[in-house]
C-alpha cells in the first residue's frame, strides 16, 4: 500500500460533497482534494491536506495535475462518489497504476446504448434498445418493438429527458419534448413493467460482490424518484433472483472495486436491470443503508482501498426499516412553508429539511433537483417507516401560486 511522507495512506477525492471529504478524513487518511472551477467550501481545508481547483473532466489537464499530485503526496487510490468525477477517478488509476476498476467498466456503465448492446451479448437481462439519430428511428422502434417504450439520454442522469412513448401516434411528440429536454444522444427501449427497486452493493475485488442493501422506489411524474424504503419488501424467490443478477451484472461489466448502485424492474420475465452507476445511490439512500445495516457505503468507499477497514459481515439481516420521501408541491411561486419544526420534533425522524424559500419557483416535476425537500423517518420495519415518512412528509405544507416562471 502506498503511503504519504508522514506514513499516513493517502486518497485522492474527486469532486464530492463537504459530507464526503468529512467521511474521507475520518477514515484516518491524509485528503488530496480535487474540485472545479468556481467551487467554494470554506470548511474544506479543516479536513482536506491539499486542495487542488481544476478542471477535472479535462483530458488535457487532469494527468499533468495527478502525476504531480502523486509524486508529492503518495496517494493509494484515486476516488469519486460524483458522476462527474467518475470517470477521471478510473483515468486517474490506470494512469498511475494503482488499481480499482478499469476505466472501460466507468465507460460502459454511464453509456446506457453500450451496456444494453454488453448484456445482450452476454445474454444477460434482455432489453430491446436503439439508438436514435431522429424521429423515424424512434417510429422505427416503436414499429418493431411496440409500446410502450422509453427515450431517454444516452448517458442521462437524474431522470433528465427520460419520456415514455404509449402509442405509435405519439412519436413526434415524444421526440420533441425529449429533444427540447436536452441536446445529448437519445436511445430508445422497451418499456420495463413492474416495481421497480435498486441494489446498493459493495465490490471488495473481482469477483467478490456482496449485495448490502435492496431498496425499495417510488416512482412519480416524468419518472422521477419521490420516494425509497430499506429494505424492500421482497418475495424471498424475488430477493434471490436480484442479487443473482446483480452479481452477474456486475461481473458481466468488469466491475472491480467500490460501490454500485443497480437500478432493476421486476417485470413478469424476471428481474431486469435499469442502469447501474459505480458509485453510492443517491437521494441519501447511503443513509437508509447505514440506519439499517450499520454499514456505511460511504466511508467504506474510502477506506477499503486504503486498507483502513474490514469486510462488514455476510449475511446481515436488516435491524430496522428506513425511508425517506421527497417534498413535491404543486409548481408555481413558494408563499409560504409550514410545519418544518414540528416534523423535525417528531421522534421517528432522522432529518427533515425543505430546499426552497417564499419567494422561489417550483418547477413541474421533470427531473430530480425539481423537488422541494424531504423526510427521513426510521421504525422497526420497513412498512411502518414508509407510512412515517409519507405521513410527516405530508405534514410540511408549501404553498404555492402560479406562476409564468414555473412552467
Amino acid at each position: 500500500m502506498t503511503s504519504s511522507p508522514d506514513g499516513r495512506p493517502a486518497v485522492l477525492l474527486i469532486g464530492g460533497s463537504p459530507r464526503a471529504l468529512r467521511q474521507a478524513a475520518a477514515t484516518g487518511a491524509r485528503v488530496v482534494l480535487l474540485q472545479p472551477p468556481g467551487w467554494s467550501d470554506p470548511g474544506a481545508a479543516d479536513h482536506a491536506h491539499h486542495i487542488a481547483i481544476v478542471d477535472y473532466t479535462d483530458p488535457d489537464v487532469l494527468p499533468g495535475v495527478a502525476r504531480d499530485l502523486h509524486a508529492r503526496y503518495g496517494f493509494t487510490r484515486a476516488v469519486s462518489l460524483t458522476e462527474p468525477g467518475l470517470m477521471p477517478a478510473a483515468l486517474v488509476n490506470e494512469q498511475l497504476g494503482l488499481g480499482g476498476t478499469p476505466a472501460a467498466t466507468v465507460r460502459l456503465l454511464k453509456d446506457k446504448l453500450a451496456m444494453r448492446a454488453h448484456l445482450a451479448a452476454a445474454g444477460l437481462s434482455p432489453v430491446p434498445a436503439a439508438a436514435l439519430g431522429d424521429v423515424t428511428d424512434l417510429a422505427a422502434f416503436a414499429a418493431r418493438h411496440g409500446t410502450p417504450a422509453v427515450v431517454k439520454p444516452v448517458d442521462g442522469v437524474g431522470s433528465l429527458a427520460v419520456v415514455r412513448l404509449d402509442h405509435p401516434g405519439d412519436v413526434d411528440r415524444v421526440w420533441s419534448r425529449a429533444r427540447r429536454a436536452t441536446g445529448r444522444p437519445l436511445m430508445a427501449e422497451a418499456y420495463l413493467d413492474g416495481p421497480e427497486i435498486s441494489v446498493e452493493a459493495f465490490t471488495f475485488g473481482p469477483g467478490d460482490h456482496r449485495v448490502l442493501a435492496v431498496t425499495d422506489k417510488v416512482v412519480g411524474a416524468n419518472f422521477v424518484e419521490v420516494g425509497h424504503t430499506v429494505p424492500a419488501r421482497l418475495a424471498p424467490g424475488d430477493a434471490a433472483r436480484v442479487e443473482a443478477l446483480t452479481v452477474a451484472f456486475l461481473d458481466a461489466v468488469g466491475l472491480i472495486e467500490g460501490p454500485s448502485h443497480t437500478e432493476i424492474k421486476l417485470t413478469a420475465d424476471g428481474p431486469r436491470v435499469v442502469e447501474s452507476h459505480n458509485r453510492v445511490g443517491g437521494d441519501k439512500i447511503a443513509d437508509l443503508v447505514r440506519l439499517t445495516t450499520g454499514v456505511d457505503p460511504v466511508a467504506l468507499s474510502f477506506a477499503w482501498p486504503l486498507g483502513l477497514a474490514d469486510r462488514p459481515p455476510a449475511g446481515g439481516t436488516p435491524r430496522s426499516g428506513a425511508a425517506i420521501r421527497f417534498l413535491t408541491p404543486a409548481p408555481g411561486r413558494v408563499l409560504t412553508v409550514r410545519d418544518l419544526d414540528r416534523v423535525r420534533a417528531e421522534p421517528s425522524v432522522v432529518a427533515a429539511e425543505v430546499t426552497v424559500a417564499p419567494g422561489d419557483v417550483v418547477p413541474e416535476l421533470a427531473r430530480s433537483d425539481s423537488r422541494a425537500g424531504y423526510v427521513i423517518a426510521c421504525a422497526a420495519d420497513a412498512d411502518r417507516a414508509a407510512a412515517l415518512a409519507q405521513r410527516h412528509a405530508a405534514t410540511i405544507t408549501i404553498d404555492t401560486v402560479p406562476c409564468e416562471a414555473s412552467r
